[in-house]
């Protein structure tokens, strides 16, 4: 039998105002647009009938969609962007996304030379597309009880937009997308901070909180260990 797919629209519960003159190079800011920051609370499934299972979409542009889907009976969680726009930071080379759990700015650097969770320092861009990311990937870098983000970008026109996927793990080997943000400014860092709720992303004495909203319940499944 196929399964079902369970796309859900996910509350933004904040707008943080982008940082003027951001710290890295090539990228600009100002404080009108800024972060866009999504609740999302939902496990990874696994073992779906090759079925888009969860999707997360910018509101303000169509084009900015990321999608985890099951890649068959016994098989991993993909991680993809369907219009092919979407890159991560890698740590080293490859598809293996580099996940913090600090404060960072990401951008146009890729955060070469920061180091993420694992202690990698040596990072880029790399398309996620190319290969079809998968969570067996992100737990590369995620332990049980940890939380941290992976940076995104996506290209559109000939811009970049960059941003970052929240996840954890927990105790049962379950990888749950948290949060996510894109800031919804050309070419501008989006900074990630750890912590949860709204706020994650607020820079102090930029703004608080705007656009809270019912949250979104999550579907939470076990996930296939890939050795």
């Amino acid at each position: 039998m196929s399964h079902l797919s369970r796309l859900s629209s996910y509350a933004r519960i904040a707008a943080v105002p982008t940082v003027a003159g951001a710290a890295v190079t090539g990228l600009t800011g100002h404080a009108e647009a800024g972060l866009q920051i999504w609740s999302v609370g939902q496990a990874l499934p696994q073992n779906q009938a090759s079925s888009q299972d969860l999707q997360l979409a910018a509101t303000f542009n169509a084009a900015f969609k990321i999608n985890f889907f099951g890649s068959g009976p016994g098989g991993d969680q993909v991680f993809w962007a369907p219009n092919n726009n979407l890159s991560l930071i890698n740590y080293s080379t490859g598809n293996d996304p580099a996940i913090w759990a600090a404060t960072v700015l990401i951008g146009a650097n890729a955060l070469d030379g920061v180091a993420s969770i694992r202690g990698s320092t040596s990072h880029s861009w790399y398309r996620a597309t190319s290969s079809r990311t998968t969570s067996n990937d992100i737990h590369k870098q995620i332990e049980s009880g940890e939380t941290g983000a992976f940076g995104i970008r996506f290209e559109d026109s000939g811009d970049y937009y960059y941003g970052w996927v929240e996840v954890s793990e927990d105790a049962n080997g379950i990888i749950t997308v948290e949060r996510w943000a894109l800031e919804d400014t050309a070419n501008t860092a989006a900074q990630y901070t750890p912590g949860g709720g709204g706020g994650g992303g607020a820079v102090p004495g930029l703004g608080g909180l705007a656009a809270l909203a019912m949250g979104a319940g999550g579907v939470r499944s076990r996930r296939s260990r890939v050795a």
